[in-house]
């Protein structure tokens, strides 16, 4: 680029937004000390306004609703903090007679794995179990060490600040926390019409639609991630006392707890049970027990509950949050952790109603980025069918195989086609997108198809037909016992034998015999095929002028003089224009989609697919 060229529109906006994303993280980290409490504050608030609204529907004034929340939050965490101090305080009087278990397995692990480098590691736990627990058996020769203390008042100030600062600092902080709980329980209703007047007073509707859309998604998340860890705690707490570990009230209240940071809160909450478990029992069982336990329950919690309960509610991709968590861990430390999840699904929230953010609903959303169609011509372009095929096989399970062409397949053709008339698909690409649409089509059609069509299979056997529909099924599998019932004739644009593959699979799966030729091969066929032919279907990808599918259908009037003739052009089924065309066509039936093309073959050729008394063809008339 020349000294006075300016830079790329594209490049701008790029380093843009680099910029805006260093300066959010240098404001995230330096302004921690505040914006840490008043995010916690902000998500207690959540927790705690469906209990105010409670209260003021009992008429109850709103500061007494707020007094009262935050009074039975108070004591909540009070009583849990006095059975969890209760719980270590014992728990610190049983483990010194665990030391010997300790020893004895550390020092049979040692002998079986053959000493050497594992004895240094026994010679370090004992350096660190005597520093912990210093001996009481000292002797009277022992030296004693002296220590002179300075008893001055100012030198016994400082040393009680010092003592008291890892106590008070962390109440100071839960302090703050509470001031900014109580601020935004009272003044909710002021700070959401300031935030409504701030962000969008022009457009009131998508302003208030995107604040109780976050409002609903945090609280379902807080109350789903409540309720699942309690529940986790809780079978924990139960198993545990059931292998015989001790306090095991308190290792399923830790192991909850650490559940609310994702991912690596598991890890957290199975340490210490794990220890307790491993120095208790002389033998291995209730270690083994113990992490067999934790493995199962966090198993079925997270690969069944937590995607039903909670991955629904938070709207979060399983990818993303991944992502987030560590991004507000190194931002926030240990606190980033638990506030990943509902700071992250605000993001969404905004990426989903502000226009300009969109970005962040696409990339942290669980929302789908491709649709189905843009899914299957993408794997069609990189020569991968597997996720089309697996995006087929719902619709093959109910026998609506048609509907997937429809709905799926043939508008991702369109969508080439549209690449393909710009010149955007080179040579290359457009042969990976035919070479795998093939073996896509060949796939489905080796596929049973699942128990549904058997199911239907019994059904119809089992439903009461009446005698005319008995022989008109008679009449119809002779017809269908025919070799070539149905010529399907494609046109000289490269994704019309696709087309005239599917059409060819959905005529097979409703028992009509098909066979895709080209218009050559149509013209040089014996005359034995010719008058086995009983309907000429005539397909094209793209729309072309109505003098020359007159003529296509003319010409394959002349072919097979006995046949009826469909002309089938897969554009936009919303286009309703097409089918007034059929008359000027000059053939038996005009039509857009798969499905459709099968119910008028099936008028065509006078066959009827009953159903628990349903005639297929008549409702193709009627529609």
């Amino acid at each position: 680029m020349s000294p006075g060229a300016k830079p790329p529109a594209a490049l701008v906006e790029v380093a843009l937004w680099i910029g805006v994303t260093l300066g959010l993280g240098l404001i995230l980290t330096l302004a921690r000390d505040v914006l840490v409490p008043l995010a916690l504050a902000t998500l207690l608030s959540f927790a705690l306004s469906p209990l105010v609204r409670g209260l003021q529907k009992l008429g109850a004034p709103r500061s007494l609703g707020v007094a009262a929340a935050l009074a039975i939050f108070v004591a909540a965490i009070g009583l849990w903090v006095w059975f969890v101090s209760g719980q270590v305080s014992d728990l610190a009087t049983r483990l010194p007679a665990y030391s010997h278990n300790i020893h004895e397995k550390l020092h049979a692990l040692t002998q079986r794995l053959g000493g050497g480098h594992t004895s240094g590691f026994m010679q370090v736990i004992e350096d660190a179990a005597r520093e912990v627990a210093p001996s009481q058996a000292g002797g009277a020769g022992a030296p004693q060490r002296v220590v002179i203390v300075d008893v001055s008042p100012l030198s016994r100030l400082g040393t009680l600040g010092a003592s008291a600062s890892p106590v008070l600092s962390p109440l100071a902080q839960a302090l703050v926390i509470l001031v900014f709980t109580a601020f935004l329980l009272a003044q909710k209703e002021d700070l959401r019409n300031r935030l409504i007047k701030l962000i969008g007073p022009n457009d009131i509707y998508r302003t208030t639609e995107a604040i109780d859309d976050a409002g609903r998604r945090i609280g379902r998340s807080l109350f789903a991630q409540v309720l699942m860890n309690a529940g986790f705690g809780f079978v924990v707490a139960l198993a545990l006392w059931e292998i015989g570990v001790p306090n095991p009230g308190l290792f399923g209240t830790l192991a909850g707890l650490a559940r609310f940071a994702p991912y690596v809160g598991v890890l957290i909450g199975v340490a210490p049970a794990l220890l307790v478990a491993f120095a208790f029992d002389p033998g291995w069982s209730a270690f083994l027990l113990t992490l067999l336990l934790f493995v199962a329950v966090e198993g079925v919690t997270g690969q069944v509950v937590e995607p039903i309960v909670y991955g629904h509610s938070s709207g979060l991709s399983p990818a993303a949050l991944v992502v987030t968590t560590a991004l507000w861990a190194f931002l926030w430390g240990p606190i980033g952790l638990l506030v990943a999840t509902p700071l992250t699904t605000c993001l969404v929230v905004l990426g989903r109603h502000v226009p300009g953010l969109a970005f962040l609903e696409i990339l942290l959303g669980n929302e789908p980025p491709l649709t189905a169609q843009e899914t299957f011509y993408q794997r069609m372009l990189a020569g991968d069918p597997r996720e089309a095929a697996a995006q087929a096989r719902p619709y093959l399970k109910r026998g609506a195989i048609a509907e997937y062409y429809d709905d799926v397949a043939l508008e991702a053709l369109r969508r080439a086609h549209v690449d393909v008339a710009r010149g955007d698909l080179d040579e290359d690409r457009l042969a990976g997108l035919t070479q795998s649409t093939q073996k896509l089509v060949a796939g489905l059609v080796a596929s049973r198809g699942g128990g549904a069509p058997r199911l239907r299979a019994v059904l119809r056997r089992l439903s009461r037909l009446h005698r005319a529909e008995m022989l008109a099924k008679v009449r119809q599998d002779e017809i269908l016992h025919s070799q070539r019932l149905v010529a399907i004739v494609h046109g000289d644009h490269p994704l019309d034998p696709l087309a005239a593959a599917m059409l060819q699979h959905a005529l097979i799966s409703r028992g009509l015999p098909s066979r895709v030729v080209t218009p050559e091969e149509a013209r040089m066929a014996s005359a034995d095929d010719r008058a086995a032919v009983r309907l000429v279907c005539l397909c094209y990808i793209e729309p072309l002028t109505v003098a020359h599918l007159r003529a296509a259908g003319v010409a394959a009037r002349q072919i097979c003089p006995q046949a009826k003739v469909m002309i089938c052009v897969w554009r936009d089924p919303a286009d309703k224009s097409f089918r007034d065309l059929q008359r000027k066509l000059r053939c038996d039936a005009a039509v857009t989609g798969v499905a459709e093309a099968g119910a008028a073959a099936l008028r065509l050729l006078g066959l009827r697919s009953t159903f628990w008394g349903y005639d297929v063809g008549m409702r193709a008339r009627a529609a």
